[in-house]
């Protein structure tokens, strides 16, 4: 297992939590570790969509917060950067598919926690 540095983990903790998006959400990163993270979203009004509901954008971005940053400590320093790009689909009935697709080579992860959100949006 890689040993962390724990400034360097502090820090980008910081840089995490003072980001705008983050500000916005009231989204916090607790803790950084090789193959996890924890993130924390205290529900509030800003959070729902007009129906009273979670906006699935909020889902979203707690699946890629909480995905990206359990990889994170796992990369090599020189891994480079990449997007990811999702697509959900809610018939009339109902009813929703979710697709994750590779454009290439990559590191996939986050898929429990895709599989839970999306499981309780479509029981």
């Amino acid at each position: 297992m890689k040993e962390l540095n724990p400034e360097h983990i502090s820090a980008v903790i910081g840089l995490i939590n003072d980001s705008p998006y983050f500000k916005h959400l009231a989204m916090v990163v607790r803790e950084l570790g090789n193959g996890h993270s924890v993130v924390e979203l205290d529900m509030d009004q800003r959070h729902l969509n007009p129906f009273g509901g979670i906006h699935g954008g909020v889902y979203s971005s707690i699946i890629d917060t909480a995905a990206y940053w359990s990889v994170y400590c796992e990369l090599e320093e020189d891994a480079g950067l990449g997007d990811v790009t999702s697509r959900a689909i809610f018939p009339a009935r109902h009813s929703s598919h979710a697709f994750i697709e590779a454009g290439q080579p990559l590191v996939l992860c986050g898929v429990e926690v895709a599989s839970r959100v999306f499981s309780r949006v479509d029981p």
